[in-house]
């Protein structure tokens, strides 16, 4: 459990007004998620980076050189609050249930299952929610959904509809099938920009502790096929539709599997919602290149707020 002045150091964080009623509500969830996802942001420099990196501009952005990940109150509090660091899901997700929990919310946290191909989920837990119940209903809340999500919480009801920040639309669906016991009974979907049609993302809804994910989180950060090791992922959003981020991914350049001991390049890119089209499309502003991991760290703390 937070203690009070963890409380108070984790709604500085999301630069909430010290006069905003901490008592649950619909509303407070609300301006957390929408503060989280636009000071927070999703990465995962810990699974890649080693600790006490060196630093020249010779120095490679490494991949898959980090320690074990800790779903520890503690740690993920020094990391991402004193430390101003970001995380993924798990970590992001966790910290969060860890304060709603503080402040009195109703809360679990729920593995969640993320779509492969239309109708088809990953066989293993990819990601990890946040399930509160308030004011007579249970929402979904995700602050760790790399590369866009959710700019608000997402009601548990069949054909329940809101927003991301870039205009993008979601739904929640409710399904009943062979999987609900072991996946939840409910998919989120997202419409896709080209064809206009609906996308499914995740599906969740069995309640858990954030403790029984530990394994789960270090399976997501270890193993190439769950996610995480394929590469270096950081997003930001504005809050007005547009979005930072920054990807650095291993590829072999023949068949562009991944490998072990591939040169890393990444790039940065600063995205902006197109909002003379309905179709919810968002355009690459500015792209960098960026192949040191001495600029790389630049570029994490000026645009990102990121210190390691």
């Amino acid at each position: 459990m937070l203690t009070k002045s963890e409380i108070d150091q984790y709604i500085g964080r999301l630069h909430l007004a010290a006069e905003t009623d901490l008592s649950p509500s619909l509303s407070l969830l609300r301006k957390i998620q929408e503060s989280h996802l636009t000071r927070i942001p999703f990465e995962n420099l810990s699974v890649h980076i080693p600790i006490n990196s060196t630093l020249d501009e010779s120095t490679p952005i490494p991949l898959r050189k980090g320690p074990k990940p800790s779903l520890d109150p503690k740690v993920l509090f020094n990391k991402i609050i004193l430390g101003t660091r970001g995380g993924f899901c798990f970590e992001l997700n966790g910290l969060l249930w860890y304060l709603l929990k503080a402040l009195g919310f109703n809360s679990t946290m729920s593995p969640a299952f993320t779509s492969t191909d239309p109708g088809e989920f990953t066989k293993f837990v990819s990601h990890a929610v946040v399930l509160v119940h308030v004011e007579g209903s249970w929402w979904m809340v995700d602050v760790g959904y790399g590369g866009g999500g959710c700019s608000a919480p997402m009601k548990l009801e069949h054909n329940y509809r809101g927003s991301g920040f870039g205009g993008e639309l979601f739904r929640i669906r409710e399904v009943d099938d062979d999987r609900v016991v072991e996946c939840g009974e409910w998919v989120l979907e997202r419409i896709d920009g080209e064809t206009a049609e609906w996308d499914e993302a995740s599906r969740f809804g069995v309640h858990c502790e954030l403790g029984s994910l530990e394994e789960t989180c270090f399976l997501a950060s270890s193993s190439v096929e769950r996610g995480q090791p394929r590469g270096i992922g950081m997003f930001l959003a504005d809050g007005e539709g547009g979005r930072k981020t920054f990807g650095a991914h291993g590829k072999d350049p023949v068949d562009g599997s991944f490998v072990e001991n591939e040169t890393v390049v990444g790039y940065f890119n600063r995205w902006k919602r197109d909002f003379s089209s309905q179709a919810f499309k968002c355009f690459r502003e500015e792209r960098v290149e960026i192949a040191s991991l001495m600029n790389a760290k630049i570029v994490w703390e000026r645009e990102f707020g990121v210190i390691l």
